[in-house]
């Protein structure tokens, strides 16, 4: 039990008396009377005392316990749970001079003998000089900049900002150079090139009299061909065919809903020569941009202009066949025509379409009205027209989120169209917009 020296505050004797680490009161030895005493420890901080001050510990004996350096000022070795703090009433009273003044036990001087520079040596407590705190050598920056726990997290937070700054300037520089476009065309032409690979038989070999085998059985072993080429192949075949065709009857055998389309190509061909159509070359441009079983062809003139053709497989085992519509750029009446008579009927056109600001006193709620620049696609340096729509509509709902998704760009677009009344204006390149058939200019029926 740890032993706390004082003197007893009623007979000024001095006395030695078991202390605890609770508040209460201990009998004094000589009188018999109570002595208050109070006594409290801090376990948990124990270690941070250890830094800033010594710390004592009395043994059964009264004496303190300390770790010295012969070179240092002394460092107090104390187990933290003995660590104590005594606060008792003492009365200051002079003792008298023929009384016998007993030496304190820890007052016991040191053994002589060389002892290790960190051995435990008994010193009085009243001896040990006081200590204060004392404050880290330089100011906060410094330390930071010097410890290597803050140094190796800047260096991960340096390196983590690089990568993302780098990450998004590749980003950055891929879209406007349009390299993920010509990724992503790379990646499909090498998978429909090399991952769509089916087996079919080889050629039929000889056999061994020179006379060729016609079911091609035991011809040799499989080779592999590409599924894709094969169809693209196939596709453009149909194209060539439907380009090549001497006339129009010998053109519909290669054309999509050739039967429905009977009224626009009579009205077409009353126009234009229905003969073979002049090319120099044929270009692949995409590979199922509309699902499997479909292709995007470029036909090239002489003079090297270009005109899209799709082609596509209506059903599994149909032959490929041409989307004329799209093809010709057909609309139901001529650009000119439409201009000149201004029917007030809904009629139907291959256009592009661009967001505008022609507001004037026929349309000049640009608040409720949408305005959208039209182009006619089949006629380069045809007279523009504007049309117009109500916002909060479907018509004007569907053309305010297609020309926001390509981001004011021309968009294609089938879109039926028609004059306002006398009333309402007369203007002759202000039309209304009744109806948004299909975003592009692949329809059926159209």
């Amino acid at each position: 039990m740890p032993l706390a020296r004082l003197d007893c505050p009623h007979c000024e004797s001095p006395v030695e008396v078991n202390v605890t680490t609770v508040t209460r009161s201990r009998e004094c030895p000589s009188c018999g009377r109570m002595i208050m005493l109070q006594f409290t420890t801090k376990t948990s901080r124990v270690k941070h005392k250890a830094l800033l001050t010594n710390l004592m510990e009395m043994g059964e004996g009264g004496s303190v316990a300390v770790m010295a350096k012969a070179s240092s000022r002394p460092v107090v070795a104390a187990q933290p749970a003995s660590s104590i703090a005594v606060a008792a009433p003492v009365k200051a009273v002079v003792p008298p001079p023929a009384r016998p003044v007993a030496v304190p036990a820890m007052a016991v001087a040191v053994t002589p003998a060389p002892k290790p520079a960190t051995a435990q040596v008994l010193v009085p407590a009243a001896d040990l000089p006081p200590v204060m705190p004392r404050p880290l050598e330089g100011d906060l920056r410094n330390r930071l900049e010097h410890d290597p726990e803050v140094k190796s997290s800047a260096r991960s937070l340096i390196w983590g900002l690089g990568i993302v700054l780098f990450l998004l300037a590749i980003a950055v520089l891929g879209k406007t150079q349009n390299w993920w476009d010509e990724v992503a065309r790379g990646w499909e032409v090498f998978h429909a090139t090399y991952m769509k690979e089916q087996l079919i038989p080889s050629a039929p070999a000889s056999s061994g009299s020179g006379a060729e085998r016609k079911d091609g059985s035991d011809s040799g072993a499989p080779v592999k061909a590409s599924s894709w080429n094969r169809e693209q192949e196939e596709a453009m075949t149909t194209l060539k065919s439907f380009l090549a065709a001497k006339d129009l009857d010998e053109r519909k055998k290669f054309m999509r809903d050739a039967s429905v389309l009977e009224k626009s190509l009579k009205d077409y061909y009353s126009r234009q020569s229905d003969g073979p159509v002049p090319f120099s070359r044929v270009e692949l441009v995409e590979a199922e941009p509309q699902g499997p079983h479909t292709y995007l062809f470029a036909v090239v003139d002489a003079e090297g202009n270009r005109r899209n053709a799709m082609t596509l497989r209506p059903e599994p085992g149909a032959p490929y066949v041409v989307d004329w519509g799209s093809f010709v750029l057909y609309s139901e009446m001529d650009w000119a025509k439409f201009m000149a008579e201004k029917p007030t009927r809904p009629v139907y056109f291959r256009l592009q379409v661009v967001p505008a600001e022609h507001y004037n006193y026929n349309f000049p709620d640009s608040q409720r009205m949408l305005c959208l620049k039209l182009v006619n696609p089949a006629q380069k340096g045809a007279p523009e027209l504007y049309g117009y729509c109500v916002r909060t509509s479907t018509v004007g709902r569907t053309l305010e989120y297609l020309t926001k998704k390509n981001f004011g760009e021309a968009t294609a677009m089938i879109v039926k169209l028609r004059y306002p009344s006398p009333e309402e204006s007369d203007s002759v390149n202000q039309v209304w917009i009744d109806e948004v058939v299909t975003e592009g200019w692949i329809a059926r029926g159209y």
